[in-house]
């Protein structure tokens, strides 16, 4: 069992705050070459503005299922087929009243959609449905592996805009290579690449957007720095081309790019006091930047750049050999530039917190 608070204030004039507390649910089920995970989130946010009504929306996430079959083959260097099922079940908050329409219109306008201050987000997303098919081999302490993979998203209502009622975002087309050097458990490194294709956005049955290829690239690194401590280093580069727009009818390529570029790196010290209780450290950086693309009569990008910083501590407790405690607390602050929806530049500060019961049985 999890429990999860969120809170945030800005420096806007009146001031906006709010509060998001959430209860994640997630069962996992292993047997041989099969895991299946289901997992759905309950939320209740409230948001408030000096001198205005208080908002509020609750409810619970659209139900993602993942079942993950592998099978090796018995060969001196294991080569391993991996075939990846995903379904998310549209269990999410699909008719808002107008309280709810207002909150969902300010986290909407506040970035909250990055989970860069809230972390949930409880609006039905449409049926999706996802297959990825991978190729993967070891040898000795390295292994690579390919994957390729298709996504289909369904339609569904943007609920928070009285116009655009009925939105299908194109589907996906992946594709995916892994590298991993394990010399310990306490001692490996990970890097992969990643590759995107979208199909064309449609809104009330009109084309109308077509988001550009994406490109990731990233590594994760841990080693044990100390007999008792544990260091892991992760970064994340993402980038996407320019997108086709819909210009009388016809898929325009736009001239600059309308989507800034992202960078995230985390680091984490694991400091092990006892066999059962460990204290984690967490640093982590987000880098939104600003879009290419600008509105000319306001002078202003799409996008602007964005940085969240966060850092904090926690524990890890086990109680019995099935059953563990753990805990953790992120301060936040987080700097948005203007842009095309905000003239004004706004800065957020706020905490995560998190507290978890583990069984295993």
């Amino acid at each position: 069992m999890v429990l999860q608070y969120d809170s945030f204030r800005d420096d806007d004039s009146p001031k906006h705050t709010g509060f998001q507390t959430a209860v994640p649910l997630q069962w996992d089920y292993e047997r041989g070459a099969l895991a299946v995970t289901l997992d759905t989130t309950y939320a209740h946010t409230e948001l408030s503005r000096e001198g205005d009504d208080d908002f509020a929306l609750s409810g619970f996430t659209d139900t993602f299922i993942n079942a993950i079959y592998s099978y090796t083959l018995p060969t001196q260097n294991p080569i391993r087929f991996v075939m990846d099922f995903a379904v998310n079940l549209p269990t999410g908050k699909a008719h808002l009243d107008n309280d709810d329409l207002s909150a969902e219109r300010i986290l909407q306008r506040d970035h909250f959609q990055q989970n860069d201050l809230f972390r949930v987000d409880i609006l039905d997303e449409g049926l999706n449905l996802g297959a990825t098919l991978g190729l993967e081999r070891e040898s000795g302490i390295h292994s690579v592996g390919v994957y390729s993979g298709y996504v289909y998203y369904g339609q569904y209502d943007l609920c928070w805009d009285e116009v655009l009622n009925e939105y299908d975002p194109g589907d996906e087309i992946l594709l995916h290579a892994a590298y991993s050097w394990k010399k310990s458990p306490r001692r490996h490194i990970h890097a992969y690449l990643g590759y995107s294709h979208f199909g064309i956005d449609t809104e009330n049955d009109a084309d109308t957007l077509q988001i550009g290829d994406k490109l990731s690239a990233g590594a994760d690194l841990q080693i044990a720095v100390l007999d008792t401590v544990d260091m892991t280093l992760s970064l994340q580069y993402i980038t996407q081309f320019t997108s086709e727009e819909s210009i009388g009818g016809k898929m325009i390529e736009e001239s600059e790019n309308s989507i800034g570029s992202e960078l995230f790196g985390a680091l984490k010290l694991l400091y092990h006091a006892t066999p059962r209780f460990s204290i984690p450290f967490v640093a982590d950086l987000r880098y939104y930047g600003e879009s290419e693309r600008k509105r000319r009569d306001l002078d202003l990008p799409y996008e602007g750049r964005r940085v969240r910083y966060a850092g904090g501590a926690g524990f890890h407790y086990r109680l019995t050999p099935s059953i563990a405690l753990l805990g953790q607390g992120l301060f936040v602050h987080l700097d948005c530039d203007p842009n095309t929806e905000s003239a004004e530049q706004r800065i957020y500060e706020g905490v995560n917190l998190d507290l978890c019961i583990n069984y295993t049985f």
